[in-house]
C-alpha cells in the first residue's frame, strides 16, 4: 500500500492494516494484521510504502482493510487516511 503521511494536515498512517485471502470471494481468512501506527515522527512527510510478504500464497481474492487513526496525539481533530496505490505481485 502506498499511503501519504502529512501530520500537519491530519493525514496519518493507518493504525492497522488487515490482509485477508479467499478462494471463493465469499469466505475470507485473515492472513496478517500489520500495525504501522497512526503517527510516526521518524518518517518524513510524504508517501510511505506499507508492505507485507506472503511467500507461496496462491489465492483468487484478496481483501485489505486499513483503519484510520482516530486522532493525532494532542490534537482534537479527525484524521485522514489517503491510499494512492495497492500493488499485488
Amino acid at each position: 500500500l502506498d499511503v501519504l503521511q502529512l501530520p500537519s494536515a491530519m493525514i496519518l498512517l493507518p493504525s492497522s492494516v488487515e490482509f485477508y485471502s479467499s478462494a471463493d470471494g465469499i469466505t475470507f481468512n485473515l492472513l496478517n494484521t500489520y500495525y504501522p501506527g497512526g503517527y510516526d515522527n521518524s518518517l518524513p512527510d510524504g508517501p510511505a510504502m506499507l508492505s507485507r510478504d506472503f511467500d507461496n500464497l496462491e489465492i483468487q481474492y484478496i481483501r485489505i482493510k486499513a483503519r484510520c487513526a482516530v486522532t493525532q496525539p494532542g490534537e482534537n481533530q479527525k484524521a485522514w487516511l489517503l491510499i494512492s496505490e495497492v500493488e499485488i505481485e
